[in-house]
C-alpha cells in the first residue's frame, strides 16, 4: 500500500498541500535525491542547514520532505553497510525492518519542526536547535547497529572453526580451520567438532580437539557454499 501511496503523490504533487504532516513525510520517502555523501558529518551539516532554513523563513513544510528523503538515504546506506560487512543480502524481511526504522523517525522530525517554529515565535536563539543535528547524525551509526542486531537475531551469532592442539589434523578439519559462519549455517552444513562417529570429518571426530568459538570477525565470503562443497566432496 505504501508504494502505491508514494506513486500517487508523485503523479499528482498538488496533493501534498492537503496531506497531514505524517502523510507528507511518508510520501517523501522514496523521492529521488541528488546527494551522494554517506557520512554522519554530512548528515549533521545538512540537517543544520534545514533547521536554519525553517528558522529564517526559507523553508516551510518542505522541511518534512527534505528530512524524509535525507533519513531514507542515510539509513539505507547505513543498513546496507552492515549487510555488506556480514556478507548478507537485502531481502524483504530486512527491507521491512529498514522501512520501519525510517518511518519511526517521523515523530522526532515532527517534534523538531514544531520546536523550530516555536523558537521563531518566541524569538529564541537557534543554537540549541542546531546542536540537536549532532544527535540526528549519530543515527547513521545507530542504524548500522540496528541492522547488525537484526542479522544476529535472524541467523544467530557467528562461530569460527578453530583447530585443536593435536599434532596432526585431518584434511577436513584443516579445510574448515578459520572459517567464520553464522550458527544457523554451521547447523545447515552439519559440521561440528568431535561427536564421534562423525561421518563428515575425515578423522571421524575421534580424538578431535577442534572447536567452534564465538567471534566478532567478519563472516567468511560465500561461506555456506564453501561448507556445503566441503561436505559434498567428502574428505578433502
Amino acid at each position: 500500500m505504501l508504494p502505491v501511496f508514494r506513486a500517487i503523490t508523485r503523479r499528482f504533487p498538488a496533493l501534498k498541500a492537503h496531506l497531514s504532516r505524517r502523510a507528507r513525510y511518508m510520501a517523501a520517502i522514496g523521492t529521488p535525491h541528488a546527494w551522494d555523501a554517506k557520512t554522519a558529518d554530512f548528515m549533521e551539516r545538512t540537517i543544520r542547514s534545514y533547521i536554519l532554513g525553517v528558522y529564517r523563513g526559507q523553508l516551510g513544510f518542505e522541511f518534512l520532505d527534505l528530512m524524509a528523503s535525507l533519513i531514507e538515504q542515510q539509513f539505507t546506506r547505513a543498513y546496507n553497510q552492515a549487510l555488506r560487512e556480514e556478507g548478507v543480502e537485502m531481502d524483504d524481511q530486512f527491507q521491512h525492518h529498514l522501512d520501519m526504522l525510517i518511518i519511526n523517525q517521523f515523530p522526532f522530525v515532527d517534534g523538531l519542526f514544531d520546536d523550530i517554529l516555536q523558537a521563531v515565535i518566541d524569538e529564541s536563539p537557534v543554537e540549541p536547535l542546531l546542536s540537536r543535528a549532532d544527535l540526528w547524525a549519530n543515527r547513521y551509526n545507530e542504524t548500522v547497529n540496528e541492522a547488525r542486531l537484526e542479522i544476529a537475531q535472524r541467523f544467530g551469532g557467528k562461530l569460527k572453526w578453530r583447530l585443536g592442539a593435536t599434532e596432526k589434523h585431518c584434511t577436513t578439519c584443516a579445510a574448515l580451520n578459520g572459517l567464520v559462519a553464522f550458527g544457523t549455517e554451521w547447523d545447515t552444513s552439519g559440521f561440528h567438532p568431535q561427536g564421534a562417529p562423525n561421518g563428515l570429518l575425515e578423522c571421524g571426530g575421534w580424538r578431535c580437539d577442534c572447536s567452534l568459538e564465538p567471534t566478532t570477525q567478519r563472516r567468511s565470503p560465500r561461506v555456506l557454499n564453501t561448507l556445503l562443497n566441503i561436505g559434498a566432496s567428502g574428505n578433502i
